[in-house]
């Protein structure tokens, strides 16, 4: 089987299985959590803990898409171009997309937010005040179902929070299901997986203080884990829908990259650092988490750049020639081929000669 094929697999295993994992989890802490209400020590201690390990995830989510994602799909276009597949317009065409995906989550979350409001009575909220915006938050959960007496009202608005949360979960698992290296696909699962868990703890904790009953928890939590694996599978299917890539099938690629970034973008921005910094305070906290985490994946990413550069150099030390380099190549041999062809060989590249090994 394509290792790339079983990276996406296992993938939708892990993803799948641990956030279901990681949501239920607070069911078995019930009473820890209805002891530590009590106690603003330990509240603030474990508000502390969270509040680092999600901005350790927005600065994994950020570095991810700035230098990764946007640059690769960057690459995947120019290629395509290259190939005749795409034209040159001359404008920026992922950068678009990107701010396309950013605006289309914003709209949505918007739509959300006012059928939110309409199901709800006027004054209810706590602290006269409405926090939801399907969201990151740990504390939009809890003020949202609280504010209406009626279980029906309650869980039908924590399921459209499910819905809003998976709306970004399926473009987190495209993203995935669209890679096109067994690397990026193992780069890409990290980073999700770094916040995904998290954000599968919050809610489910969130569900369990706010009195929704364990049957309600359970289905809303294995709703929100399997959102993300169905994105990675409607990305395998993309990738996979031919033997040999259709001008169809690399427009959808390039495209869904596109957006997909642009969904973490606003997952980073609006979902992640705007409600932590609303709460006005471990601020100095918040920026060193953030700046850890974007060191992190600057450390994983010239590990696999040094992995990928080992790969390349066995057997006799011949450097592996990128598709860029085969059309500035003027060997007859480079000249006489296609490049799809040439794709589908092995070859290295010597003195501007191409050989085949």
């Amino acid at each position: 089987m394509d290792q790339i094929l079983i990276a996406k697999i296992v993938s939708v295993i892990i993803l799948g299985g641990f956030a279901i994992i990681f949501g239920l989890i607070p069911l078995g802490l019930n009473s820890y959590i209805k002891k530590i209400k009590n106690d603003d020590k330990k509240k603030n201690a474990f508000e502390l803990i969270i509040t680092i390990i999600v901005c350790f995830g927005a600065g994994v989510l950020l570095t991810t898409c700035l230098t990764h994602m946007i640059p690769e799909a960057n690459e995947h276009m120019n290629e395509a171009v290259g190939k005749g597949i795409m034209t040159d317009t001359g404008f920026p065409l992922i950068e678009i997309l990107t701010l396309a995906g950013f605006l289309l989550i914003y709209f949505v979350e918007e739509i959300v937010h006012l059928l939110s409001h309409r199901w709800s009575k006027p004054g209810r909220h706590l602290d006269g005040e409405s926090t939801l915006s399907g969201g990151h938050n740990h504390e939009f959960v809890v003020k949202e179902v609280l504010s209406s007496s009626s279980h029906f009202k309650a869980g039908l608005r924590a399921f459209i929070i499910i819905v809003a949360l998976g709306l970004h979960s399926v473009f987190e698992g495209m993203a995935i299901g669209l890679g096109l290296t067994s690397h990026h696909v193992w780069y890409l699962l990290f980073a999700i997986a770094s916040h995904k868990f998290v954000i599968a703890f919050v809610i489910g904790m969130q569900f369990v203080v706010s009195g929704l009953s364990r049957n309600m928890v359970v289905s809303l939590i294995c709703i929100f884990s399997s959102i993300s694996p169905l994105g990675i599978i409607i990305g395998i299917f993309v990738t996979n829908a031919n033997d040999q890539e259709s001008t169809e099938q690399t427009v959808a690629i390039t495209v869904l990259n596109g957006l997909t970034a642009g969904t973490l973008l606003y997952v980073v921005f609006f979902e992640v650092l705007e409600k932590e910094r609303a709460k006005q305070k471990h601020g100095l906290i918040q920026v060193v988490s953030i700046l850890v985490g974007f060191l992190f994946m600057i450390l994983l990413s010239s590990i696999v750049m040094f992995m990928r550069g080992n790969d390349e150099s066995e057997g006799g030390g011949h450097s592996c020639c990128s598709l860029n380099q085969l059309e500035q190549l003027s060997s007859p041999l480079g000249q006489l081929l296609d490049l799809d062809y040439l794709k589908s060989l092995n070859f290295t590249c010597e003195n501007g000669v191409l050989k085949t090994v």
